[in-house]
């Protein structure tokens, strides 16, 4: 089985070609730092291309490359331009894609100016998403609009290659299966590895939930000249002192079958007057009770590092609503959760990588009203 989330690599493959620097593709692509990825030597073997290379937006595969990308059609059309993948429908139509990859955010847009109908891309027959939370809503529409497709929740950061976990979509049980609105993450890739840890390094009983870490070919060793940064995120673990763990950060829980359950980040978790609340929490209950995908709940306003507050933050949700959206919220979560106050964005603002830039909605938040 060829593993989708190799198309992602493709991309970066792509991205390095293009700048002829792995540093400068690292900057365009939004990441952390510059990631030593084992995986570029790979794609370089399997796809008989030169790292260095120049490679246009449409390339034709070698055979090589066909057969690792079995599933893709020759040729292939890398599309690199965002604005593009905003409007799915037209993109979807007008290439005739039968593989659509993307962060959840950009279902979020399409779903925001109703391009989500019942059957709107009969010719996709993969739908991939990966890099966010996928909400149950939002997988039950998608998958919907693409009904001749089959749909993945793909989990993985840079570290680890991109993507390292799956979980197939089924609309018949999935949504049961969903915790927190959230879809599960699901199982790693043949040959990695998945470890619930607590605050000390030590496994949890299977059903805790504790922070993820990862193990396997797919993780690269650290950090490009950091070292510092590389001894906090690659460790070892108690139980397995030979190997060593990339420290994901994501709190998540494991059941019986194996199956992972993304419940937040650490980051996400911040002190409003002295309570810990998990920011995802909030966005979930108010993306149901403002009825939209595009609802983040940001610490606000701040005071010397620390907020005092919670508001929210809509796009495509009407102002006059915005009572009976908080009065929703206020049945669901303990008061010192609830917004105090809905901001409305024309756009939410997305980062590199089409992922919701919290930082940014901050940034705006400083300068709303001026």
């Amino acid at each position: 089985m060829v593993h989708v989330a190799d198309l992602d690599d493709l991309r970066i493959f792509t991205k390095v070609a293009q700048f002829r620097s792995i540093s400068q593709a690292a900057r365009s692509l939004g990441m952390p730092n510059s990631t030593v990825s084992r995986r570029l030597s790979v794609l370089e073997s399997k796809l008989g291309v030169s790292l260095l290379r120049r490679t246009t937006r449409r390339v034709t595969l070698t055979e090589q490359g066909r057969e690792y990308f079995s599933h893709c059609k020759e040729p292939m059309t890398l599309l690199e331009d965002a604005e593009q993948t905003l409007t799915p429908a037209t993109l979807i139509e007008e290439k005739e894609l039968t593989c659509w990859f993307s962060v959840p955010s950009v279902a979020m847009f399409a779903s925001k100016v109703g391009l989500l109908e019942p059957g709107a891309f009969p010719t996709l027959r993969w739908s991939l998403f990966c890099g966010e939370a996928l909400s149950s809503t939002l997988a039950t529409a998608w998958q919907a609009a693409a009904n001749n497709s089959i749909l993945e929740n793909l989990y993985g950061p840079t570290e680890a290659t991109i993507a390292i976990t799956y979980y197939r979509w089924d609309q018949a049980t999935s949504p049961a299966e969903c915790v927190r609105g959230l879809v599960p993450i699901g199982w790693p890739f043949d040959g990695q590895q998945v470890c619930t840890v607590d605050d000390d390094l030590v496994p949890v009983p299977t059903g805790e939930s504790g922070e993820l870490c990862l193990g396997g070919s797919q993780v690269t060793r650290g950090y490009l000249n950091d070292p510092e940064k590389t001894a906090k995120s690659f460790v070892h673990l108690k139980h397995t002192q030979d190997q060593v763990w990339y420290r994901t950060g994501d709190l998540v829980r494991q059941d019986q079958r194996g199956c992972l359950f993304y419940l937040g980040r650490r980051d996400f978790q911040v002190k409003v007057n002295g309570y810990r609340v998990e920011l995802q929490e909030i966005d979930l209950v108010l993306r149901e009770a403002a009825r939209t995908e595009l609802a983040v709940a940001i610490p606000w306003p701040l005071s010397d590092g620390s907020a005092s507050g919670i508001v929210g933050v809509l796009s495509g949700s009407d102002p006059v609503n915005d009572k009976q959206i908080i009065a929703a919220c206020e049945t669901r979560l303990p008061r010192y959760m609830v917004p105090s106050r809905l901001y409305h964005f024309p756009q939410i603002p997305l980062n590199v990588n089409g992922k919701i830039d919290r930082g940014k909605i901050t940034e705006m938040l400083a300068n709303w009203g001026r």
